[in-house]
């Protein structure tokens, strides 16, 4: 994984079209190699969205 904007290809050869995005503050956390354009949610490692996480239940 990388956090590259850009279209370039990987060294696997396929653009990074796809995106890891942080639920909570909806900052791109990652970028990945993907066929496709693709939206993964997840949590950052940032303080405050870990707390709202575990707040929330989840």
């Amino acid at each position: 994984m990388s956090r590259s904007n850009g279209l370039a290809p990987t060294p696997s050869g396929k653009p990074e079209l796809g995106a890891l995005i942080c639920r909570v503050c909806n900052e791109v956390v990652a970028t990945l190699p993907t066929n496709g354009v693709k939206k993964i949610y997840g949590v950052c490692g940032k303080k405050a969205c870990m707390e709202s996480t575990i707040r929330s239940g989840g």
